[in-house]
């Protein structure tokens, strides 16, 4: 089994709407192709539109930048 590690620039590839369910989806497909051993997110964290995806990102671990 392969090791993942996804590496996210959320303020040039931010999902549509804010939703949720993509990101959702993006762990599921990484979890498919092996063992997910870092889940990086980079972003400005204080702008409004970050804050709800902060909150799902922290459910799969990931590491707000």
């Amino acid at each position: 089994m392969a090791n993942i590690s996804i590496i996210w620039d959320m303020e040039n590839v931010t999902p549509p709407g804010n939703n949720s369910l993509f990101i959702d989806s993006l762990q599921e497909y990484a979890e498919n192709l092996g063992r997910v051993v870092s889940a990086k997110a980079y972003a400005d964290w204080s702008a409004p539109n970050f804050t709800k995806l902060a909150f799902q990102l922290k459910k799969y671990q990931f590491y707000l930048v």
